[in-house]
This record gives structure tokens, sequence and C-alpha cells, in this order.
């Protein structure tokens, strides 16, 4: 029996329990000697026929056959009594038996996991044996190329610490740590495509556009707009401490003090000072760069030459956030089912593979656009050369996949089975 099911068997005997209370008490009073087994069968009784004379075939022989009991008003309140405390009796054992039922239940999970556990790992190391046997010429591109893009941003800053310049080069210390922060999420796109996970990584990327896009803009803008990007940080911690201290104490944690939250406060206020009421607004630090005081990210993707790239960013979109249409999605299976995959599978990887080659070379490109020596315009055109071969490599297997897919559907298609080549 389900313990939903127990708890609506105790609920629903909760009458005859009750009753049984008081019949005992009644028979008790009245000097009936088995009073427990009379009330039980008694309660039975009127349960079962609701009228109709009572016989009791095992009432004792030389006690009184004939015995009336009389209900009155003050039965009645003793009735609710003996039914709220059974209520409250109820609630408890209810608690308890949940209780033990989750230790139980969570105790038999976790013996039982370990060795489940062993068969899950055999199978995901066998999935990604697969995979990497498929896709892993376009992934070994992709990781060099990555290898590479960091080796030539290692340079980048040790050229920037050794300047000389007397004015502070925001924009060139900006695009930098934008490259650092491109190439990690590189490595964790690389991951995820490795796992199998091809909508992650599309999502991933999304991020991975957005500092291409950011990154482009200021190497337009210049310095100007890289001081107002950095010092835009102010903003979103004034934003995200208002945040914190509205919900910090319902949720358990320590809200900022009087002092560290006044210190915020008049770093904004400076901010604003310097900058104008506008540079709070979403994307403020491009404000005077484009002469529009609300401007949108599509604004500064348009500026950075990145529009080209926008139906590719909404797609990435719908991995991010809890919209309906990924749900009908169909970039990681090739099954025409309603239901989305729960887990990894080996198709898909070609959109976000491609996506990533092209946009870390893209943020890498920017560090070195102006630089004028024969070795960096090699190693640029090298870079190129491994990104373009890289994509193919992605067409050429998502290709391959779905012709392999094609040809097994065919050969079983007349025994009507099902086939999920996405899992192979």
């Amino acid at each position: 029996m389900s313990f939903y099911k127990l708890i609506m068997s105790l609920t629903d005997q909760a009458p005859e329990l009750v009753l049984e209370q008081l019949l005992r008490k009644k028979l008790k009073k009245a000097g009936v000697q088995a009073w427990r087994n009379g009330a039980k069968a008694l309660t039975r009784h009127l349960i079962d026929k609701e009228a109709g004379e009572f016989h009791w075939e095992d009432y004792p022989d030389n006690a009184d056959k004939n015995l009336t009991i009389k209900f009155d008003e003050e039965d009645g309140h003793e009735l609710e009594r003996i039914f709220d405390k059974f209520q409250g009796n109820l609630d408890e054992v209810i608690a308890k038996m949940t209780e033990t039922a989750v230790t139980e239940m969570l105790s038999n999970y976790q013996k039982d996991w370990h060795s489940y556990r062993r068969a899950e790992e055999r199978f995901v190391v066998n999935f990604r044996n697969n995979l990497e046997d498929r896709w892993g010429r376009p992934l070994d591109g992709l990781r060099l190329l990555l290898d590479l893009c960091r080796d030539e941003g290692e340079k980048f800053i040790r050229r920037l610490e050794k300047s000389k310049s007397k004015s502070p080069p925001y924009a060139r210390i900006v695009l930098s740590k934008l490259h650092c922060r491109g190439c990690q999420v590189t490595a964790e796109i690389i991951t995820l495509l490795e796992a199998g996970y091809a909508r992650g990584a599309m999502a991933r990327w999304r991020t991975l556009h957005e500092i291409e896009v950011v990154a482009t803009f200021i190497a337009e803008a210049g310095n100007s707009t890289a001081k107002r990007y950095a010092d835009y940080e102010i903003v979103e911690a004034k934003r995200a401490k208002d945040q914190y201290q509205e919900n910090a104490e319902e949720l358990g944690f320590k809200p900022y003090s009087k002092r560290e939250a006044a210190q915020i406060d008049r770093q904004y206020e400076g901010i604003l000072t310097e900058y104008g009421i506008d540079f709070r607004k979403p994307h403020g630090w491009a404000a005077e760069f484009l002469g529009n005081k609300s401007p949108r990210f599509a604004d500064i993707e348009r500026v950075a030459g990145a529009a080209r790239m926008r139906s590719h960013y909404k797609f990435a979109s719908y991995n991010v956030h809890a919209s309906p249409k990924a749900l009908s999605l169909k970039m990681d299976t090739f099954n025409d089912g309603d239901w989305p995959i729960a887990g990894a599978s080996n198709a898909g990887l070609e959109e976000p593979g491609q996506n990533t080659a092209i946009t870390i070379l893209r943020l890498t490109y920017l560090l070195t656009q102006n630089l004028r020596s024969i070795d960096n315009a090699i190693i640029i055109n090298a870079l190129i050369k491994l990104r373009d071969e890289t994509v193919a490599d992605f067409m050429e297997c998502a290709e391959r996949l779905e012709a392999d897919d094609a040809e097994i559907r065919s050969a079983v298609e007349e025994f009507e089975i099902e086939v999920d080549t996405t899992f192979i």
C-alpha cells in the first residue's frame, strides 16, 4: 500500500474509531464486562447498517441480555472532543510516518546508487567515447584554437604590463579582461560539447557573443567609453546591494552594514554626478557614444557590426530562458516526438561549435589588430585558417551524422522499430 493510500485509510477510519471510543465509555459505565469487544462490534453494526437491532453473539451468558444505551447532547460534545484529539494524534502520527518514510526512502536510494552509479559511469564513458570518435576532429580544432588564442591574450597582457603610456589605456585593459573572460567561456562551451549538451553550449555561446559585442564596441568607441564601462560596475553594485538588502533577512543572510551600504551609495551618487542621471539606466555606459539616453543591447550590437548574428543570438536565448519555444526545438534530436531530451545527445553540436570558433577568434583579433608586425600577421592568418577548417569539420560531421541516422532508420523501417541515433 502506498503512503498516500495508508493516510487516506486512517482518515476514512476516523468516524468509526471516534464512535468506538465513546461506546467504550458507555458500555464500561453500564457494567459490560467485555466492553472493548462490545464497543467494536456495536460500532461496526452502526457503521454498516445504521439502524436495526444489534445481536452480539459473544455477549456473556450470565449478563443482562437487554441493554439500552442513550445518547444526549453532552455525548455529541464528547464526540467532538474525541474527534479533535484523534485529529491531533493523527497529524502527529502522519508527521512521524512521513519523517520515517523519507529517511528510509533516501537511505534506500543512496544504497542503490552505489551500484547504479557504476553502470551510469560506464554508459557516460561509452557515450563520450563514441561522441569523440564522431566529433573529435572539429573538437580538436576548437581546443587548439582556444589554446592559441589564450597564448595571444597572455602576450598582450605582458605587453600591457610593460607599457609606459602616460594616460591609463582603459580600452586595452578592458579588452584584455574581456578576452580572458571569453577564453573561460569558450572552455566551458567545449566541456559541454564534449559531454553532448548542445543546448547548454549554445546558451553559453550567447554569453560569448555578448562579450565579443561589447569588446568590439569598446574597440570602436575608445578610452572614454572603456572608462565608462569600467565605472558602470558601481551602478551594478548599487543595484545588487539594493536587491540583496531587500531579501537578505528573509533568506537568513546578514545584510550590509550601514557603513558598507552608505559607502556604495556614496560611490553611486559620485558616479552619477560625473556622468549624469541617465548613466544609471541599462547599458548607460554606452549612451554618450551612441547619442542615445536609453540604449539597448541591440543598439550596441548594431554599432559593433554584429547585427547579422541577431537570429543566432535569439535562437541561443531560447536555451537560456524558460521559453516555451525551447521545449519544441529539435537541435539535439532527429526524432519527431513531442518531448525534449532530458540528457545528453550527440546531435546539434555543429552550430555552437562553429559559432564559438568564429567568436573567440574575433575577440582575439581585437587585441592584436593594431599590431603591425609580420609575426602577428602570420599568427592571425594561421588562426583564421584553423577557424575555417574547424567550422567546415563541424558541418561535415553533422551531415555525416544525419546521413547515418537516415540510413539506420531506413534499414529498420519495415520492422517498425523506434530508433534514436542521438544516443549512439
